[in-house]
């Protein structure tokens, strides 16, 4: 458990030293929660066809 979390975490680190002050991101619906968790905020809400099927996504993003 937590394996998510500390890849996160590692990659936000390692965009701040590279000089990256804000991250945005695509997620699944069943995904969305772990980001808001992580202090991410939904930016917008978005629509993807997957074979031949609508897939809805979210945009969303942090400041680190």
């Amino acid at each position: 458990k937590g394996v998510g979390k500390k890849l996160l975490n590692v990659i936000e680190k390692s965009l701040f030293k590279q000089g990256c002050t804000n991250i945005k991101i695509e997620s699944t619906v069943t995904a969305k929660k772990f980001y808001q968790k992580q202090g991410y905020e939904i930016k917008k809400k978005s629509f993807h066809m997957f074979e031949n099927q609508k897939v809805e996504t979210y945009i969303l993003s942090k400041k680190i």
